[in-house]
């Protein structure tokens, strides 16, 4: 729960700083995503992981784009594709991720 209300003031930060919504939209679906993949206990905790993650991903943010590869990996949130996770981990690694770039 902490965590969640430190994302919601992270949130609130980056709009106060008028920053592009893109960048901010992102970041913030990252949070929210990582959020829902630690989540244990919790009900489609992994659908919702993804989604967030997702959209994270197709709005550039790289970090997503590694963890959405190990999600494809693993099959949490999706079908397993390991083509996926490939290409995911290949788009974080051009990006500059350096774990990525060793997978």
């Amino acid at each position: 729960m902490r965590y969640l209300m430190f994302v919601v003031s992270v949130v609130l930060v980056v709009s106060a700083l008028n920053v592009r919504p893109s960048l901010a939209d992102a970041e913030n679906d990252y949070l929210v995503g990582l959020h829902y993949f630690q989540a244990q206990g919790e009900t489609d905790t992994d659908a919702k992981a993804f989604a967030h993650l997702q959209r994270a991903s197709d709005n550039g943010h790289v970090k997503a784009q590694f963890k959405l590869g190990e999600m494809y990996l693993l099959g949490r949130g999706t079908e397993k594709d390991y083509g996926q996770a490939f290409s995911w981990w290949r788009r974080a690694a051009t990006a500059g991720n350096a774990t990525a770039q060793y997978r």
